[in-house]
């Protein structure tokens, strides 16, 4: 909340005069053996490399070890780790899109970023993580479409399974901008073919259901 009310200039006052009481605690907590606590801290460094500006570039530099840390984690995807998890891998991809000046190694960590996909569980931040994503298909980023386009099946799988657990909506903007994506696969047969091939059951009807929805109709049953 400091970071997002007072991150304003003067006279209102910059949250850069808060710098030295809540960066330090987030820094600390991030890596908590508290979930709870690991999840709000890493909340924490997401809204800070959204909205803190350059003036905070250096506090997300140091950040992102940390939270690379806690997503890497063995048991980071264990029932009691999975939201502070995913929170973390937002975190990240917030810092990447807004606030990576001072990392000197974007591209690397972007290659990380893209190996914990999908994210299947928190709703509330897996538009911001699956937004960062289509920004980089958009932008023909190489990292992320592989040599010759090679992981255009797996993106497509990532957005079939963000469609199956729900936590993007086929008519939200970020829906509309992932359907556009296979879409936009689909008008080549072959390559397409090709990343249908290692779609599940599961995930081919979850694409077919938001495409049915996309267009106006119903939503198909099971």
């Amino acid at each position: 909340d400091i970071v997002k009310c007072t991150n304003a200039p003067l006279p209102i006052g910059p949250c850069a005069a808060y710098q030295q009481i809540f960066t330090p605690a987030l820094l600390q907590y991030v890596t908590d053996k508290s979930a709870e606590v690991r999840q709000a801290a890493a909340y924490g460094c997401g809204v800070l490399g959204q909205f803190g500006g350059e003036q905070f570039a250096v506090t997300c530099a140091q950040i992102i070890p940390l939270l690379v840390q806690v997503i890497s984690d063995p048991k980071s995807r264990d029932h009691e780790n999975i939201n502070p998890t995913e929170n973390a891998i937002a975190a990240v991809s917030k810092i990447l899109k807004y606030n990576s000046s001072a990392i000197p190694n974007v591209n690397e960590i972007i290659n990380v970023w893209f190996s914990w996909l999908p994210v299947t569980e928190d709703a509330d931040e897996a538009p911001h993580i699956y937004g960062y994503m289509c920004d980089l298909i958009q932008a023909n980023h190489p990292i992320i479409l592989g040599n010759n386009n090679s992981n255009l099946p797996r993106i497509v799988s990532i957005i079939a399974q963000a469609f199956v657990t729900k936590v993007v909506a086929p008519l939200s903007d970020i829906g509309t901008r992932m359907l556009g994506i296979v879409k936009q696969v689909e008008s080549n047969p072959e390559v397409f073919q090709a990343c249908a091939s290692i779609l599940t059951p599961e995930q081919q009807y979850a694409l077919q259901d938001a495409y049915r929805e996309l267009a106006g109709g119903a939503p198909a049953t099971a």
